[in-house]
């Protein structure tokens, strides 16, 4: 059971300062932990319950409250005794999603808009509201106005001061605040909450979009050359099938290429090196003379991904993924943020 506490915290941890705002909260939820556990009593055949003081209550408390979202299964690589039914569930509960970090009230933030009157004092008057309502600043700026002078004509230069804090309207300490900051500046201006698409943030999570292809295997329009051809439709579907069972980490699977795909393949590779060796700047060549050398690259066979990705991350830190088909400009770049190719397996048609 020890095992379980101490990954229910490893991995609450971790999600906390993936939002680099709790690392105060973290630090003080590993001092939740006591010091002893009560041991499984073995004379029982069943699984013994959690026997949790009232300090890892109020941790698993937090935890619940975070594990709420939508979860991944966690490999047992990092954790070798996750096939433990106990352990295994607590690890299920743990990866939290990034994409529900913005959804988590906790972390909501509102942003405002500010005209304050340059006079001595004016900014510490507009911080002691928040100082006086509880509520955290994370981020300020302040410019002068284009209005230059307040409406009065009293000649003083107008400040605009731009204020990101923490939580939301709805909340009765921050509504309180809007009011009296609405009370004592010029003018106040709560702004819209802009939607962010989620987008991962970790390369694992490459997995949740790997899928999401434009041209998805054998669904080839009207007018592609192997629309009508049954034995190609059949093996860009086995490709795609192999893609879309891959996830990060795994050995990219050994494609046996056909002696069709392998002649079409050596077409294309001899024609292309006749031109290559013509009009290519010296760099490629030389890359491509290695990866004929490590990679398999000729016309005799198809060189194999898994090598490819090899040679790249030896060089460049840079890997191949499979792929089922054409993915949209941002789930590309947003590999491409990982040094992640996505890359299609599948041999253009014979007659193209």
């Amino acid at each position: 059971m020890a095992l379980i506490q101490h990954v229910m915290t490893k991995k609450l941890s971790r999600a906390l300062l993936a939002r680099h705002k709790a690392a105060p909260l973290c630090r003080s939820l590993h001092t939740l932990l006591p010091n002893e556990q009560k041991p499984p009593d073995p004379s029982s055949s069943s699984p013994s319950p959690l026997h949790l003081s009232p300090a890892s209550q109020s941790l698993s408390r937090v935890w619940r409250s975070f594990s709420s979202s939508t979860t991944t299964a966690v490999s047992t690589e990092e954790y070798p005794n996750a096939h433990h039914p106990e352990a295994a569930e607590y690890l299920k509960r743990s990866s939290v999603a990034v994409e529900e970090d913005d959804k988590d009230p906790f972390f909501d933030k509102t942003s405002a808009l500010m005209e304050v009157e340059d006079r001595p004092g004016a900014l510490a008057e507009m911080l002691s509201y928040f100082a006086a309502h509880h509520v955290n600043i994370t981020r300020l700026e302040s410019r002068p106005s284009k209005k230059h002078y307040d409406d009065q004509g009293q000649g003083r230069l107008v400040f605009d001061m731009y204020v990101d804090f923490e939580g939301s309207r709805g909340i009765a300490r921050v509504d309180a605040l809007l009011q009296e900051l609405g009370e004592h500046s010029r003018s106040l201006l709560v702004l819209d909450r802009t939607e962010v698409p989620w987008f991962p943030r970790q390369a694992w999570q490459l997995d949740t979009i790997a899928n999401r292809v434009l041209d998805a295997g054998v669904d080839l329009t009207s007018d592609h050359p192997g629309f009508s051809d049954p034995v190609y439709r059949a093996r860009r579907g086995e490709l795609a099938q192999i893609a879309r069972q891959y996830r990060h980490g795994e050995t990219i699977p050994h494609i046996a290429y056909t002696p069709a795909e392998t002649a079409t393949w050596s077409a294309v590779f001899r024609r292309q090196d006749e031109l290559l060796r013509r009009y290519a700047c010296r760099e490629y060549l030389d890359i491509l003379a290695l990866m004929k050398e490590e990679c398999g690259y000729g016309p005799e066979s198809i060189p194999q991904q898994a090598d490819i990705t090899r040679f790249l991350a030896r060089r460049t830190d840079f890997r191949l993924r499979p792929v089922a088909g054409l993915l949209s400009s941002r789930d590309f770049l947003n590999g491409l943020a990982f040094r992640v190719f996505f890359c299609t397996q599948y041999i253009r048609y014979v007659t193209l």
